[in-house]
């Protein structure tokens, strides 16, 4: 991240910050299998104090809520489409304690049921046949 104190050039190029951000909560989700990050473990991987971390993201307009529901959008997408696995697996290492609870998620973020966005991705079910579960 940028310091406060950084010329405006400086500033200017940490547009990518936001992006970077999401690929760094995707990384911790996927590292602690535990669904939902912490906001104190991403400010530590991102080498900055929660509070500076939330005060740059307000500067930008987004919230960390936001930006953890992005990264776990990204890694249920990728789940469904790379690997075969279970919905219901796919639900738990993302934090949810249902596989409904997860489906009622997915489909706010992409407005596709997972099943439906497997079978969107042309993924082959384990059975052989296509978005098959």
């Amino acid at each position: 991240m940028i310091a406060e104190g950084a010329p405006p050039s400086a500033r200017k190029s940490s547009d990518g910050d936001v992006g970077r951000l999401v690929g760094e909560v995707i990384t911790v989700v996927l590292a602690t299998g535990s669904g939902f990050p912490e906001i104190e473990l991403v400010a530590e991987r991102v080498g900055t104090s929660v509070r500076t971390l939330q005060r740059r993201l307000n500067a930008k307009g987004v919230t960390f809520t936001k930006i953890a529901q992005q990264a776990c959008r990204v890694v249920a997408q990728q789940m469904l489409k790379e690997r075969q696995t279970r919905i219901g697996d796919i639900a738990r290492a993302l934090g949810y304690s249902h596989p409904a609870h997860f489906t009622r998620a997915f489909q706010r973020w992409t407005g596709f049921t997972p099943r439906a966005f497997r079978g969107r991705s042309g993924v082959i079910g384990r059975r052989g046949q296509r978005g098959h579960r």
